[in-house]
């Protein structure tokens, strides 16, 4: 990708235009990037683009950067062992997998937005709780 940027960057210093001029039947001035297909006569002008100037970014110190960004915040989540909330581990793994087997079954409408947001409400709990 970088060298792609490199090579638009050096071609658009050469980049030429041509201008087709010609006055139509009507006596109205016309413009175009291609000749008049109808025979009439016309005058062609070349365009040349200056090259263009391109800045390199320049990275942010780290002592400028927002303070959000600056500082980390470490989240601990409390993990209960498996032996202590065994049952209710148990009843979530069930339920993720019925509604697993649901979703594999097929549903119709709606009701796949909603089993899917009650196997991530089901998952989350049980990695929060359980792992």
């Amino acid at each position: 990708m970088k060298w792609l940027w490199i090579a638009v960057v050096l071609m658009a210093g050469f980049a030429h235009a041509a201008v087709y001029e010609w006055e139509d039947e009507a006596g109205r001035k016309q413009f175009s990037d291609e000749p008049p297909n109808n025979g009439l006569p016309y005058k062609r002008r070349n365009i040349i683009t200056p090259p263009v100037h391109v800045v390199p970014a320049t990275p942010v110190p780290k002592s400028r950067q927002s303070p959000a960004k600056a500082r980390s915040t470490v989240h601990v989540i409390k993990k209960t062992p498996r032996s202590q909330g065994g049952a209710r581990c148990k009843r979530y793994e069930a339920e993720i997998e019925r509604i697993e087997k649901r979703m594999r079954n097929g549903y119709r409408g709606d009701e796949g937005s909603r089993l899917k947001r009650s196997r991530r409400y089901y998952s989350d709990k049980y990695y929060k709780e359980c792992r």
